[in-house]
């Protein structure tokens, strides 16, 4: 009750700023997408005088609590408010990193908006989301050319309108990359020693088919310190799994859990990274340069269609390039780390990605160009 009460309160204070005046409004599922958004806010704000909404779902979103004149952030919930204020607005772009506008229950205003798609993980466009999933969009983010390839082959064999591209590039994998010289820097830092299990999530997931205890047990069996990090979503729809591991492997002082997504720090500590399709082995090898074992399980497709677009998705192609793949049923896990390790990559990653060091500053000039 208290919770809908506050909604109601953002609700009425929202509608007094919701006047159709020059603004660029920012949505956030929730406090992990943050990372994605600090950037173009920033920038924004330090390019010229104008009005930012910034509109979260999740009331411990790190950007509800940024203080700046000119930045109005509202907690809108995820139920009937939030659809409510949807319909509603009265701005000239929109930006966010939700698939499946108009698929759903997130309708575009009843008012002439831009919408502009924003990218939250470098996977394929045609695979890894649903087949309506960009179709409402008017601008599409892009991280890297296969992004533009993508989505231009989805219209193509869709028979839609031709939307706005922009090579925009990936703030995560620059904060990666920028934060990462600033560890090597520190004289406290300890050699990379862990590894990092940091599956994807769904119903193949390593940790909801309950695959991840076997695969721990042998990581720790090998005296390996091991940092699981599980994704968001799957604290959201498999905690019961977490709660399998945890009362598992708490004990046992070589295993860590980390639940706080947006911190950093566990990828820099780790030498090696163990996942399926997640994305952030993608940030992982391409920004940091470190080896990715793959576990191959079943690929997490969320597009039955996906094979109409003749391209092949960007996560199926990285695999090799960053890492290892291995079976689900491997018995010596011990002996492709080694490999794993040992292994070198001798060409620059960085190239699969636009604007590295500079997407944010980029971003937030063509966001500002949209409303001139």
């Amino acid at each position: 009750m208290l919770r809908l009460f506050k909604l109601l309160k953002n609700l009425i204070s929202f509608s007094v700023i919701n006047d159709g005046s020059k603004k660029i409004v920012f949505y956030s599922e929730g406090s992990s997408y943050w990372t994605h958004f600090q950037g173009l806010v920033f920038e924004i704000l330090s390019f010229e005088n104008i009005d930012i909404i910034y509109l979260s779902s999740d009331p411990s979103d790190p950007g509800l609590k940024v203080n700046h004149s000119n930045l109005h952030s509202f907690d809108i919930g995820d139920g009937h408010i939030r659809n409510w204020v949807f319909k509603n607005l009265q701005t000239n772009v929109v930006v966010m990193t939700t698939p499946d506008l108009e698929t759903y229950q997130l309708k575009k205003s009843v008012f002439p908006v831009h919408y502009v798609y924003l990218q939250h993980s470098l996977v394929s466009l045609h695979m890894a989301y649903g087949n309506n999933a960009f179709d409402a969009f008017d601008t599409i983010f892009c991280a890297g050319p296969h992004h533009v390839e993508e989505i231009r082959e989805i219209e193509k064999n869709k028979n839609i309108f031709s939307k706005k591209v922009f090579n925009h590039g990936y703030a995560r994998l620059d904060q990666l990359v920028a934060e990462q010289k600033k560890y090597l820097l520190d004289k406290d830092s300890a050699k990379p020693q862990s590894i990092l299990f940091a599956p994807s999530w769904g119903k193949n997931g390593i940790i909801e088919s309950g695959k991840a205890i076997h695969l721990i047990r042998q990581i720790l069996d090998a005296k390996h310190h091991l940092i699981l990090r599980p994704h968001p979503q799957t604290f959201r729809y498999a905690h019961k799994r977490l709660d399998e591991i945890n009362k598992k492997f708490q004990k046992n002082k070589l295993f860590s859990f980390e639940s706080n997504v947006s911190s950093v720090r566990s990828l820099f500590k780790a030498k090696l990274m163990i996942s399926d399709w997640s994305g952030a082995a993608l940030e992982f090898g391409i920004a940091l340069g470190k080896p990715v074992i793959f576990i191959d399980i079943p690929k997490k497709v969320n597009n039955p269609l996906y094979e109409d677009i003749p391209i092949i998705p960007f996560e199926v192609h990285m695999r090799t390039k960053i890492g290892s793949i291995v079976s689900e049923d491997t018995i010596n896990l011990e002996n492709e780390i080694s490999d794993c390790m040992q292994s070198e990559k001798s060409y620059d990653l960085l190239t699969n990605v636009y604007n590295v060091g500079n997407s944010d500053k980029k971003g937030a000039e063509y966001l500002l160009n949209l409303i001139k």
